[in-house]
């Protein structure tokens, strides 16, 4: 979520038509789906809350988290990863690159809280986008996911968007030696 200073400067960020962009805030005319979504992103919003009425809307974890029945199989309910247990924060990770196995990556990801669940958040490391030939712009590199207790430590599923990518993690604590 950036903070341009101005609506040509957002306009360069987003490689956005500036005329355009102006048509959009002034009403005139309404953006195709691809740069409705562009938008959105950049400033952290759903689509929806312009598409739909706010009333229709409404916030409902509760219905993503019995999808299916998956509520009994995967501990979703709120506060199941305690903050002792897992603080919300930053934190540095290291992990095998799927690319070149011989080799880590590290970055840093942010663990946060909201609606009483835990999620987790980073962008993969611009070398490693290149590496692979993929464009490098903060929202392709971004990945989310979130955190689910387990009995013996936690897991973390965690996709960029569109499920570009996914991936599953355990992570336990091991006592130090």
């Amino acid at each position: 979520m950036g903070a341009s200073p101005n609506v040509p400067a957002l306009c360069r960020e987003l490689s956005l038509n500036r005329t355009q962009f102006n048509r959009y805030l002034a009403s005139e005319s309404f953006p195709r789906p691809d740069i409705l979504q562009k938008i959105c992103l950049h400033f952290g919003l759903d689509a929806r809350i312009l598409l739909q009425p706010l009333s229709e809307l409404k916030n409902e974890p509760s219905k993503a988290q019995t999808f299916y029945g998956l509520h009994e199989f995967l501990n979703m309910r709120q506060g199941n990863v305690p903050e002792h247990l897992f603080p919300s924060g930053f934190y540095v990770f290291s992990r095998h690159n799927f690319i070149y196995p011989d080799t880590f990556i590290q970055g840093i990801v942010h663990v946060y809280r909201k609606d009483g669940m835990t999620y987790i958040t980073g962008r993969e490391p611009i070398f490693e986008m290149r590496k692979q030939s993929l464009p490098i712009d903060k929202y392709t590199r971004e990945f989310r996911g979130m955190v689910l207790a387990m009995d013996t430590g936690l897991d973390m599923l965690v996709s960029r968007r569109r499920f570009m990518t996914g991936s599953f993690h355990f992570v336990a604590t091991v006592p130090s030696l």
